[in-house]
């Protein structure tokens, strides 16, 4: 890529690296140890419309929604060929910016951000045009399936990588230009994105990286007359904002927003299973998912025994160097996370001290952007009210857990464990729309 020094990075943009028309930069530093990471441009309205007019003249001239598909499936899949041939370097990168662990994102996102990139390579082989009706003899009513034209995408910070590929997946699959904000917390795999894209064969143009705050890229690109859609993944406030901009040109929109995912546990459950599947399902990725199982409902014959062994097993997860092996969990995003995280504990929880994070160079582990997994215990049988998430859309490392007598079931068939989320519009069978995939339910020790 290039770069002005070992540390600046640059936009995106028609197919060149460029600096903000503003001349201004944004340091992106390391929650686990305050280094800079790098510095990236702090983009403009100017920038945003420098990004839209790339994206609107490549798809004007049809560079990329005019090729024959299968050339469309092809560059699709080399670019998921080199993100497996680079996922080592794109780890390394996720956890410097994130604070988060190595093994998460080397082992688990970066991979599965891969295959997500070809499973909508695939589908776009495959849409569907069901004839709606024969209104005459000699007129025939069909589906046409045709890219939208230039997609506003503005992702967020706890996957920064494997949510991009969410983004543009989808969008570039069908044909359509794309032009992508990264959370100004953790920008550099993003752009790090772009570069394998030129080198994939994504023609100039079609995918374009503004970097930059929210309430000046996000809202620019929310704004825009010559956007089509604009897609968010972040909280609900913001969410608001988005659509409230959008209706300057009536532009679809397409809101993720934070959500509360109960774990539920029956009687006849696997209790052990049960266990580390909520303990895994509450703290990966230091609970910063907006699926995560922050509130656990437990059937009454079976809530102390439940709640005895998950406390023990979050007393295990281990807490310290993001590229440590055995770490569990790493740092969150930023103090106020944590702050938040706070607010969110029970009484009753298990507490621990938490203050600003800073990580030696010789991979000592010293208190950093932290908060120790708890669970919080209580007694009513009443739904409990979830806690404050450590964000406002990725939830945050407190577990409440609540008793319930079990009412009606429809079927009798055995349950063991699972979570249970809001359906959401627009989802393939290898895409969820926030979070990320649960490949076991043991705890998330390894």
């Amino acid at each position: 890529m290039a770069i002005q020094t070992a540390t600046d990075y640059r936009m995106f943009i028609g197919g060149e690296w460029i600096e903000s028309s503003s001349g201004e930069w944004i340091d992106v530093r390391s929650p686990a140890s305050g280094e800079l990471v790098g510095r990236v441009p702090a983009g403009s309205e100017a920038d945003v419309d420098r990004a839209v007019a790339a994206a609107r003249a490549a798809f004007r001239d049809g560079r990329w929604h005019g090729k024959w598909i299968p050339e469309r499936v092809a560059i699709l899949n080399r670019l998921a060929d080199l993100i497996d041939e680079h996922t080592e370097e794109i780890a390394v990168l996720e956890s410097r910016q994130t604070g988060t662990t190595l093994k998460l994102r080397r082992d688990s996102d970066i991979p599965f951000s891969a295959d997500n990139l070809r499973f909508f390579a695939t589908a776009i082989r495959h849409l569907e045009g069901k004839g709606a009706a024969e209104y005459t003899g000699s007129h025939t009513s069909l589906i046409r399936r045709e890219p939208i034209g230039v997609v506003g995408q503005v992702a967020p910070w706890n996957y920064p990588f494997m949510m991009a590929i969410w983004k543009i997946g989808p969008a570039l699959a069908a044909g359509n230009s794309v032009v992508l904000k990264p959370a100004t917390a953790t920008p550099l795999t993003t752009l790090r994105l772009a570069e394998l894209a030129k080198e994939a064969g994504v023609p100039d143009g079609v995918f374009n990286v503004v970097t930059g705050r929210g309430e000046v890229v996000g809202a620019a690109i929310a704004a825009h007359p010559d956007i089509d859609l604009v897609s968010l993944t972040g909280d609900s406030e913001t969410g608001r904002k988005i659509q409230a901009l959008a209706t300057s040109n009536l532009k679809r929109v397409h809101l993720e927003l934070g959500g509360k995912a109960p774990f539920i546990v029956f009687a006849d459950a696997d209790l052990e299973a049960a266990a580390r599947g909520a303990v895994a399902g509450g703290f990966v990725n230091a609970g910063q998912d907006c699926t995560a199982a922050t509130r656990v409902y437990v059937e009454k014959p079976v809530y102390e025994t439940f709640l005895a062994r998950l406390a023990e097993l979050t007393r295990e997860v281990r807490v310290g160097d993001p590229f440590a092996p055995d770490t569990d969990m790493g740092t969150l995003i930023h103090q106020a996370q944590v702050a938040r995280s706070r607010r969110g504990e029970r009484p009753g929880a298990s507490r621990s001290s938490s203050c600003p994070a800073r990580w030696s160079r010789s991979r000592t582990w010293s208190p950093g952007w932290r908060a120790a997994p708890s669970t919080s215990r209580r007694s009513s049988p009443i739904a409990p009210r979830t806690p404050r998430s450590s964000s406002r859309r990725s939830s945050g490392r407190s577990s409440p857990s609540s008793h319930s007598r079990r009412r009606k079931r429809s079927s009798r068939r055995r349950t063991t464990s699972g979570t249970a989320s809001p359906a959401r519009s627009g989802r393939g069978t290898s895409s969820r729309p926030c979070g990320r995939r649960r490949r076991s339910t043991s705890a998330p020790s390894g």
